[in-house]
């Protein structure tokens, strides 16, 4: 069966952490975005959180487990100074109850540094972590940065890559296999957006970038995959026709040279990218949302490709929505995906989405969730990302 029954429950926040249980089912923390907080069936804790307690957007990017116990979180937040508001990233360190055990911030209150894509954050052989970001450049807009952060969430280094002409928004970093790091993103400001991939060796200095794109079409990279042999796998998407883009995913070399590249897609217009993640054998799973027959909805998607790039299948799940797509997916101990993700349903407004299915992709469930308790009837919420945890 392909297509899910949902089960709308009452839950999310400002920056809030749902972990949820299900009989048969492995744990998984969520991660996303909303209001206060209220418990649902299904679901262990639930938290939210306001980082640096001065009331402002918090949005959570990345849950991961940390070296010595425990998840660390990743996200944007906005800080005030005196006469402004200037954007902050942070890393969190929680318990498995979600209680905060530690909290460390980046912030520029000059340039601004800016959150990169769901996923944006990794972990680093040595138990550190990376974070993609982007680093404010006046006139130009933003140049990639990574952030480095000790196991406990301590801000250790800010590296920045100035580029030139364009907004390089840095969106996902990843260790690389030569213990250096590889970083994707999108250009925009001179064309109306070219994928670019960025390496950096093991002592944090650029060795090479390489754009992707043709003048005018739209092509984006959201996030990068290193392959077994030293080369890298990208997705994103691209323009394909007027007003036409489909789900994008590239294979390169070492240095970034494409080997080959294929487009997952309707003949309709498809946003929202292919978010991937490594599978145990070396597949890639791919996350994103398809269009709904040429109208303004989606469904949610996962597809499965083949390092060669075939693609072993494709399918979607549940109702079509407006602005519906998995931002985040992961290969649960037993093979079997869970995925992450954002649902709008008009009048509604924005409810997360958790899908679990098989390795082959056969639905399993999937659960809508929102916010609501006393003060607020209309919450919303917004999944970035998903772990599965050890039991």
């Amino acid at each position: 069966m392909r297509s899910c029954s949902t089960n709308p429950h009452p839950a999310t926040w400002i920056l809030q952490l749902i972990r949820s249980t299900r009989a048969c089912a492995a744990t998984v923390i969520l991660l996303g975005l909303s209001g206060p907080w209220n418990t649902a069936s299904g679901q262990t804790f639930q938290r939210r959180y306001d980082p640096f307690g001065q009331g402002q957007l918090q949005i959570g990017h990345t849950v991961l487990p940390a070296a010595n116990g425990g998840h660390m979180v990743f996200g944007g937040s906005s800080t005030w100074t005196l006469d402004s508001i200037s954007p902050t990233q942070f890393a969190m360190r929680i318990d498995s109850a979600g209680n905060v055990l530690s909290l460390g911030r980046i912030w520029d209150p000059v340039t601004g540094i800016w959150a990169g894509a769901p996923g944006s954050a990794a972990m680093l052989p040595d138990g550190n972590f990376v974070v993609a970001a982007g680093s404010e450049d006046e006139p130009n807009g933003l140049d990639p940065a990574l952030l480095r952060y000790s196991n406990a969430g301590d801000s250790l280094a800010v590296f920045v890559y100035p580029q030139g002409p364009g907004s390089w928004n840095a969106q996902t970093a990843r260790p690389a296999p030569d213990g250096g790091v590889i970083v994707c993103g999108i250009i925009t400001g001179l064309d109306l957006g070219d994928a670019f991939l960025l390496k950096v060796d093991s002592a944090w200095v650029q060795q090479w970038v390489q754009v992707f794109g043709t003048p005018g079409p739209l092509e984006a990279a959201n996030s990068v995959v290193p392959a077994s042999d030293g080369g890298f796998f990208f997705g994103g998407s691209r323009d394909v026709g007027f007003n036409t883009a489909d789900t994008w995913i590239v294979r390169t070399d070492a240095v970034g040279n494409v080997l080959w590249s294929i487009d997952i897609g309707t003949p309709e217009d498809e946003l929202y990218g292919a978010k991937l993640a490594p599978a145990a054998n070396g597949d890639l799973l791919c996350a994103s949302g398809w269009n709904y027959q040429g109208s303004a909805r989606y469904v949610n998607g996962l597809a499965r490709v083949d390092t060669a790039g075939n693609v072993q299948w494709w399918y979607t799940y549940g109702p079509n929505r407006y602005a519906q797509a998995l931002q985040g997916v992961r290969e649960e101990a037993n093979g079997n995906l869970i995925a992450a993700g954002r649902s709008l349903s008009i009048p509604g407004g924005y409810q997360g989405v958790l899908l679990r299915t098989t390795a082959t992709g056969d639905s399993l469930w999937m659960r809508y969730y929102y916010y609501q308790d006393s003060l607020m009837s209309d919450g919303e919420g917004i999944l970035m990302d998903v772990e599965p945890t050890a039991d």
